[in-house]
């Protein structure tokens, strides 16, 4: 359970303090912590994510491992708002944390995590109850093991795509980096940070975005082993198969690199799982026996399909033997409904919001749902994977 205290309106992207008790059963953590409206689609619906950063008395960060997670002063509160299950992002990061390659950066850093953990908790703001939440890791230099810039200059670079863009055509052609800015065109930098005045060089990110259009797509095929690691690659394109990820296609992805002054190679990450499992961004429902919608093309996706690295049946065929058995797959859902149920709340998340935003929320109904499509899901991706 997590209470939080503030005076000040919640804004987005500007932080206001706040007073930050996690209770635990028996055990109570208490600090300071600076926070803001988290998200931008999800900015529509009245629960509102949250960005925490935890700091002490003296206002000076402070690292601390939550309910079994890293030490950070970085969190997400994921208000999962437009999740009738209130649990698709998470299930999502529990199945790729489990089955994805490890990133490229292993080889230099063991410490390197692709993925991010969370836990479920009940949030109060100011005393009131405001629902379920999930507390997240962030997806950030610290995860993946980014190296720092130093003296010499920008190492690490990790990017976020913040809104629809395939990757290619007339704008990124046209456009080109602004070092002094933290955004070029889809994409915002979270590391290094133009608006703390760190050092930040878009080059390495920019010539992936030219070698994608500006190059034919044999050329491109030929040579993207060079350029991204196409392993991690490979099982995203399977993960948005696997959840139908619509929206985690054109945006909702992370690009890093781990030291530009060692290796141009571009890893990537999922993020915002959320309108996966059935539903999309607007929780409507989405047919199990459909393809990802033909329009949300992505450059560096459909190139990725034509190398002779990739093999989505071969792997879908390994991963059918192993993590994607249909039962594993429904139990990482039905331990989290029954949490819901067995701790009161999914009652109390029911009586909070149902109907806000014109969401009708009621969890048996929706794991039925979710149990029933997962079953359709895998007969259609087995029969397209011929497996």
């Amino acid at each position: 359970m997590i209470h939080l205290q503030y005076t000040d309106s919640l804004r987005q992207d500007t932080d206001i303090c706040s007073t930050f008790r996690l209770i635990n059963g028996k055990d109570t953590f208490d600090c300071l912590a600076d926070m803001h409206i988290h998200g931008q689609t999800a900015t529509r619906y009245k629960k509102k994510s949250l960005k925490l950063k935890l700091k002490d008395s003296d206002d000076n960060k402070l690292d601390v491992g939550l309910l079994g997670m890293r030490e950070d002063n970085s969190w997400l509160l994921d208000a999962m708002a437009s999740d009738l299950g209130r649990c698709r992002n998470r299930v999502s990061w529990d199945i790729w944390n489990a089955f994805s390659h490890p990133s490229y950066i292993k080889d230099y850093n063991p410490n390197s995590r692709n993925g991010i953990d969370g836990q479920f908790v009940e949030v109060y703001l100011n005393g009131e109850y405001n629902g379920l939440y999930c507390l997240n890791e962030c997806l950030d230099r610290k995860q993946l093991k980014l190296k720092k810039y130093n003296e010499q200059g920008q190492r690490g670079l990790l990017v976020k795509s913040y809104y629809n863009s395939d990757m290619t055509g007339d704008k990124e052609r046209r456009f080109f980096s602004d070092n002094t800015a933290g955004r070029w065109f889809a994409w915002n930098a979270k590391y290094p940070k133009a608006e703390e005045d760190e050092p930040l060089d878009w080059t390495p990110f920019v010539s992936i975005i030219h070698f994608l259009s500006t190059l034919d797509n044999e050329t491109i095929a030929e040579h993207l082993h060079e350029r991204i690691d196409l392993p991690v690659l490979q099982e995203l394109l399977l993960l948005n198969e696997l959840m139908h990820g619509d929206d985690n296609i054109q945006k909702n992805l992370y690009f890093y690199f781990y030291d530009v002054t060692q290796s141009q190679v571009m890893g990537i990450a999922p993020w915002d799982m959320d309108a996966t499992w059935g539903r999309d961004y607007k929780a409507a429902k989405v047919s199990p026996t459909t393809d990802l919608k033909a329009e949300n093309t992505n450059k560096l996706f459909t190139t990725a399909l034509l190398t002779k690295e990739i093999n989505l049946s071969q792997r879908y065929a390994e991963l059918r033997q192993s993590y994607w058995q249909t039962d594993s797959i429904k139990t990482h859902f039905t331990r989290y409904f029954q949490l819901f149920r067995q701790t009161g709340a999914a009652e109390r998340e029911q009586q909070r919001w149902n109907g806000v935003n014109g969401l009708r929320l009621n969890f048996d109904t929706e794991e039925a749902y979710i149990l029933q499509w997962i079953e359709q899901r895998m007969a259609y991706l087995d029969q397209k994977y011929t497996f």
